[in-house]
């Protein structure tokens, strides 16, 4: 290809330093040129040195896809007209002239319900359980509908035609139909489910992670934060892949710097994701609009969900010591439900990697208490609780010099001080 695509003079602008002249994988090709007459020129300039090595071109599957092109002339090759598209399917995903994901997501969903459909002797299978029809579920179909997710311009209506199809199709493997019924949590939460939005924003950060560990130079990498030549016309701005991501970061409170160093460790990073997903979910369940506020206040290298779960536990603790709390199976069970702020995502606690996760998560939950201890607000009672003060834990250390903690306050938990984090506030 170096030799064939007229030695960069038909290049697009990619970085300050670099340009781009196509995409390659394996034998599918792409051709970028900004004009006409240079793809006119690149094209032949590609199938005369491929037919040098014995390679042709199928011209049946080539497609010309112009965007905004003055020119509406066609490109040729040895002769004979290539097909100019609207939309065509490169490497499973659909581009079309829109530069959106509509096209896309319509594509990906007629694909799912293919899919679907052809199991349908697995959903009315009598002899399966839901567990396993949702977990084929899960790898044959949902796999099909999400595949390429990672990039896609999501907008309210994308979304919205995502989430129906599943929805519909997990009804069909509860044999649920009209007029029984059933609301979108209930059965998000009998098949175990996240929201598409959630699910979306999951895999699109999991993406995120492993680019921000390639080299700066790796043509993904760079893609991440590339800004496409031209001007947009004026009227309201489209919701774009950028957009998107830094809605997302404005929630985390974090920038690309912090997010390409928290990415180099992929335990953080596993966390980070997590807490995004759950991040709304987590403080609307627990805490007041103070607490909140503070909360997102904090500055630390990890994730501020996992506060709430020091904060429910020591309400919970304090209720047992002044006897509001008498029976002990019900302690055990308020302490589990606070917990799994830990592990807000409900991964199987057998797994050993997840249980480290999940303990490195209860740490770090004391430590970053610490960073908001003297700004905390008071806790709300409700009107059956008894007078008495609560004060949020803390080191023997922060106690003495009324300050945070780099330490936090896990010295009641048994811990070895020298396997604890250093964090910075």
């Amino acid at each position: 290809m170096k030799t064939s695509t007229s030695e960069g003079r038909h290049r697009i602008q990619w970085t300050a330093q670099n340009q781009l002249d196509d995409l390659d994988f394996a034998d599918d090709l792409a051709l970028l040129s900004r004009t006409h007459e240079q793809m006119q020129m690149k094209t032949a300039s590609v199938a005369a040195v491929f037919a040098s090595v014995g390679l042709s071109i199928h011209k049946g599957k080539s497609k010309v896809l112009k965007f905004k092109a003055e020119n509406s002339s066609s490109i040729t090759l040895d002769g004979k007209t290539l097909e100019d598209v609207e939309s065509f399917t490169y490497l499973g995903s659909t581009v079309d002239e829109q530069g959106g994901s509509d096209a896309n997501v319509k594509a990906r969903i007629g694909k799912a319900r293919t899919a679907f459909l052809q199991l349908k002797n697995i959903w009315n299978s009598k002899q399966l359980s839901t567990n396993i029809k949702v977990r084929i579920f899960n790898t044959n179909v949902k796999a099909v509908l999400l595949y390429g997710a990672e990039t896609w311009r999501t907008t309210t209506t994308t979304i919205k035609k995502v989430q129906v199809f599943i929805n519909s199709c997990l009804r069909k493997i509860l044999n649920i139909h009209w007029p029984d019924t059933i609301s979108n949590s209930l059965l998000w939460e009998r098949t175990n489910q996240l929201p598409a939005e959630e699910e979306i924003r999951k895999r699109r950060w999991k993406w995120i992670g492993h680019t921000l560990r390639k080299s700066s130079n790796c043509i993904t990498r760079q893609a991440l934060t590339w800004n496409p030549e031209g001007k947009r016309k004026r009227r309201r701005p489209k919701n774009t892949l950028p957009r998107i991501l830094e809605a997302d970061m404005k929630r985390m409170n974090r920038n690309w710097k912090e997010l390409k160093g928290i990415a180099q460790d992929r335990v953080g990073w596993r966390m980070l994701v997590s807490g995004l997903c759950s991040f709304t979910r987590s403080y609307r369940r627990v805490l007041t609009e103070d607490e909140a506020r503070i909360i997102r206040s904090v500055q630390s290298v990890h994730m501020q969900p996992f506060v709430p779960v020091v904060w429910a536990t020591s309400l919970i603790t304090l209720a047992r010591k002044e006897g509001l709390i008498k029976n002990p199976h019900a302690y055990v069970l308020l302490v589990d439900v606070a917990e799994t702020l830990v592990n807000p995502m409900g991964e199987d606690d057998e797994d050993i990697d997840i249980n480290e996760i999940i303990d490195f998560n209860w740490r770090i939950s004391w430590c970053v208490v610490d960073g908001v201890r003297t700004s905390a607000p008071a806790i709300v009672r409700d009107a059956h609780w008894r007078q008495s003060v609560v004060e949020l834990p803390h080191t023997e250390r922060s106690k003495r010099l009324n300050v945070g903690s780099r330490k936090g306050s896990i010295y009641d938990l048994n811990l070895e001080i020298s396997k604890l984090p250093d964090l910075k506030y």
